[in-house]
């Protein structure tokens, strides 16, 4: 969509005159600007403000995109004393100070946030305000982070610490990894342009999968399984660094192990999930379920479509 000159005079004049976060995001919305997801529609002005500016960067110009910067850095100041009070509200000893709402997720809202102790930003990732009174789900968002906690390896995000807010839910931090997914450099791979450097761009996704299939084979060896492996759940840094994230659906293979998460019904994602993690008449999951994902993987790095993508199973394939 491109924005009229009309359009991009009334939002300067707004941004001009001082107008809140909040009046902002509203005016874009209400002129249909921006389509945002289910989940992206949060009330959340700064994440509404922020999409904007990476949908229309090439038509903004410099004094447009200076007054929004201008609106996102006053309003994150704003930000920190209202999360801290309404939705995280942690002890006193507690040394984070959240700065900017990422995402929610299953049962957990993602932010980054400021260790102040140690002068470093962090993922900060709580339980969701809504299943702080499910004890079903602060035993899977607990045996989230004590998993994660446990797994020590290059290739696995590793958590600095857990702790509980002042009304008893549970939150903890984890490294803050800038970068991309694994799905966003085998989208860029495949799409039909890519057509330079295509060797090196193949040798380098392959190196990615190798690295994957490392953290697996020691979480294996520590009698873990993942059970939610996908390109998604696969962050590779700023300098190739590659780590395996999202243990929320991780299994102990140790049958007397109680922090297992033991969630009913089915759990996965469909594309990459192996038949015994659909439907239990298929048989007990197990390393071999991770190894099904895995293949999925790397079906998707070679074909660019997961091995159950909707568009080959229409065609026939």
């Amino acid at each position: 969509m491109t924005l009229s000159g009309e359009q991009l005079e009334k939002l300067t004049a707004l941004c001009a005159g001082s107008a809140s976060a909040d009046a902002v995001a509203n005016w874009i919305l209400s002129h249909g600007t921006l389509a945002l997801s289910n989940d992206d529609s949060l009330g959340i002005p700064e994440l509404v403000i922020r999409r904007f500016q990476e949908a229309y960067e090439q038509q903004l110009d410099a004094e447009l995109l200076s007054h929004l910067a201008k609106l996102l850095k006053e309003s994150s100041v704003n930000q920190d004393s209202h999360v801290v009070i309404s939705e995280l509200d942690p002890s006193n000893e507690d040394p984070h100070n959240i700065t900017t709402f990422l995402a929610d997720g299953g049962i957990g809202r993602v932010w980054l946030a400021r260790d102040q102790q140690v002068q470093r930003e962090v993922v900060l990732k709580q339980l969701l305000p809504a299943h702080k009174e499910n004890k079903e789900a602060q035993n899977r968002f607990i045996h989230e982070a004590q998993v994660t906690g446990n797994l020590q390896h290059p290739n696995i995000v590793p958590v600095y610490s857990m702790n509980w807010d002042t009304e008893q839910s549970p939150f903890y931090t984890m490294k803050y990894i800038r970068g991309e997914t694994l799905a966003d450099h085998i989208r860029r791979f495949h799409q039909p342009q890519q057509s330079e450097h295509r060797l090196e761009q193949s040798t380098f996704l392959l190196n990615c999968f190798i690295s994957v299939c490392q953290a697996l084979a020691y979480a294996h060896d520590q009698h873990y399984i993942h059970r939610d492996l996908k390109p998604e759940n696969i962050a590779i840094g700023e300098f190739g660094e590659v780590t395996v994230l999202d243990w929320g659906l991780a299994q102990s293979l140790d049958a007397d192990d109680s922090t297992s998460s033991g969630s009913s019904g089915v759990l996965g994602t469909p594309n990459y999930m192996p038949p015994e993690q659909a439907s239990r008449d298929a048989g007990p999951t197990g390393i071999h379920s991770d190894i099904y994902s895995l293949g999925a993987i790397l079906f998707e790095i070679l074909c660019g479509v997961p091995p159950r993508d909707p568009k080959r199973q229409q065609a026939g394939l």
